[in-house]
């Protein structure tokens, strides 16, 4: 999908500037580099190098949050990134396969992505697996997602989770909740 985005973005304008990451690039970085003009293999805040490099120190933000005022018409989703990789080797899965390290983001991050989201229909963590580190840190999101959802942030929330999100009656209750 990624070629095909990037031959329709040349044809429709030949001086744009295509860069992209994730795990695709990660595991082909020699191949896609014939595609792309950035070939991003670290993580999302690589773009700030793109940017610094291709338009100059005066387009990099000083903070990285989602800019929803440039998707205007996102008007219904909103997404937040509490967790970053994840937590089991699978043999099979590029994205354990190149090595990241499973992370968890600040609540205060989470919380400053979600004012940056605004109002929105339904609320997604855009994490690789919700539960990867543990019942605690899980819990302290939900709390914090259950009073955005009260207040009217958003309806409905939704995120990755593995089959051992399932071996704990406790974390259905309070998702469900």
């Amino acid at each position: 999908r990624l070629l095909h985005l990037s031959a329709y973005a040349r044809s429709a304008n030949p001086k744009v500037i295509i860069a992209a990451g994730g795990h695709a690039v990660r595991c082909l970085p020699k191949y896609s580099q014939q595609f792309l003009d950035y070939t991003c293999s670290g993580d999302v805040e690589q773009i700030k190098e793109v940017i610094r490099d291709a338009l100059g120190q005066n387009y990099v933000s000083a903070e990285f949050l989602p800019r929803y005022d440039l998707a205007y018409w996102i008007k219904r989703l909103g997404y937040a990134e509490s967790s970053r990789n994840c937590n089991f080797k699978c043999s099979f899965c590029s994205l354990t396969g190149v090595g990241r390290k499973y992370e968890t983001q600040s609540l205060d991050y989470l919380e400053r992505q979600m004012d940056a989201m605004g109002k929105r229909l339904i609320f997604f963590f855009n994490d690789n697996q919700l539960l990867g580190d543990g019942p605690a840190s899980f819990r302290d999101r939900i709390e914090c997602v259950q009073k955005r959802r009260e207040s009217g942030q958003f309806k409905y929330w939704s995120g990755f989770v593995t089959d051992t999100f399932f071996w704990d009656k406790e974390n259905i209750r309070l998702a469900a909740e």
